[in-house]
């Protein structure tokens, strides 16, 4: 087996949280079934547990991990001073995009992915190979509104690069080193560059993925020196945008509770988009406020029949719209990259995981991915 059981015993952090060792034991054994390179799992100020593969390499890629430390850097700009608000139009650091719909992008919209330019859900293919991609940016067309809709959108991300070299002076690498990694004691890392110099990908020690954690459960101290400023979590670990409830500026939240409600307004947004009219009719017997999931289903299945699902698609898929808003509690932020790495942070349980995997040939999206981590950490403190 990759990881020991040996660790496992009773863990009181300053008396505050013990840890459940059968839970812990349960997220070791999926860790090993998952082929995890490293966990470790940090309580109270301590690290509780850790272990590695025998193949762990010195760095691993962190894939999409990156965008929540380049939050990091836009906070520190903030903190420094180099930047006054993240509402600053793109146009007033690149004048080519003081035009049409573009001048309309803010910083704030490429954090929290509603700047509308163009998606390919194969960004790898188009970046991997890319020779600029602040110029394959820059140049992109628009497929939305800016600030009409969600789209996850790697190509926007890697704009950033640009925003903070011309904002700072400094590469984003370099200004991430010398502004956030040189504080936090991390020195054994890699990035990797497009043909003209500018970083998308880094690789890091897990450890040091650690740091990174603590420094957004501490919001902004590290070792008692306050980084960034403590409101920039305030902004950034908290609802973005409308269009999707559950991520911050390049972070992604995580829900404790969700109540699903139905009101007026839901309905009269049903009758603006000219939805079918019985459908709406029967949509006035579901108003109310539902603080359990399966009451909300139970309500559906009530006026809709079995097949709710089926009948809530036909009529509202094609117009991404929903019956019920969302109104969601925060138990803790993540972020993760592909394959399934996870930095996943509870502030209340002062409780930090970080699991990374290395890929290989025998790599399975399946089973390795660890896609229930975070839900696997939270109940070594329920």
């Amino acid at each position: 087996m990759i990881f020991t059981l040996s660790f496992l015993f009773t863990i009181s952090g300053n008396g505050q949280n013990s840890v459940d060792t059968n839970a812990l034991n349960n997220l070791i054994n999926q860790a090993d079934i998952s082929h995890t390179d490293a966990l470790l799992i940090y309580v109270d100020n301590k690290i509780v547990y850790q272990n590695y593969s025998n193949s762990f390499p010195t760095v691993l890629n962190i894939y999409s991990i990156k965008k929540s430390i380049i939050s990091l850097a836009i906070g520190k700009l903030i903190t420094d001073k180099k930047l006054s608000t993240i509402d600053k139009p793109i146009f007033e650091i690149y004048p080519e995009w003081n035009q049409g719909r573009k001048k309309d992008i803010t910083i704030r919209h490429l954090l929290n992915h509603t700047s509308g330019i163009q998606n390919y859900p194969l960004t790898g293919k188009e970046i991997d190979n890319c020779p600029d991609i602040v110029k394959l940016a820059l140049a992109a067309e628009l497929s939305n509104t800016p600030d009409s809709h969600f789209s996850y959108n790697n190509k926007a991300i890697n704009l950033l690069a640009g925003v903070i070299y011309e904002l700072s002076g400094q590469k984003m690498d370099k200004y991430i080193e010398e502004n956030i990694f040189k504080f936090l004691g991390i020195n054994e890392f890699e990035w990797i560059y497009d043909l003209s110099g500018n970083p998308y990908q880094l690789k890091m020690l897990p450890q040091d993925l650690l740091k990174i954690g603590i420094l957004v459960l501490n919001r902004g101290k590290y070792n008692d020196k306050q980084i960034i400023i403590s409101d920039w979590f305030n902004e950034s670990l908290n609802p973005s945008q409308e269009y999707n409830p559950a991520y911050g500026l390049l972070w992604w939240l995580i829900p404790g509770k969700v109540t699903f409600i139905v009101d007026d307004k839901q309905i009269n947004k049903l009758k603006e988009a000219k939805v079918n009219t019985d459908f709406i009719e029967k949509a006035k017997n579901v108003k109310g406020k539902y603080e359990m999931q399966k009451d909300y289903y139970a309500k559906l299945e009530s006026i809709f029949g079995s097949d709710w699902q089926q009948v809530l698609d036909d009529n509202l898929l094609s117009l991404n719209m929903s019956l019920s808003k969302k109104e969601y509690e925060y138990i803790g932020v993540n972020a993760n990259g592909w394959l399934g790495q996870y930095l996943v942070i509870y502030p209340e349980k002062k409780l930090i995981g970080v699991r990374m995997i290395k890929r290989n040939k025998e790599y399975n999206d399946n089973t390795d991915s660890f896609s229930n981590f975070q839900e696997m950490l939270y109940k070594i403190l329920e």
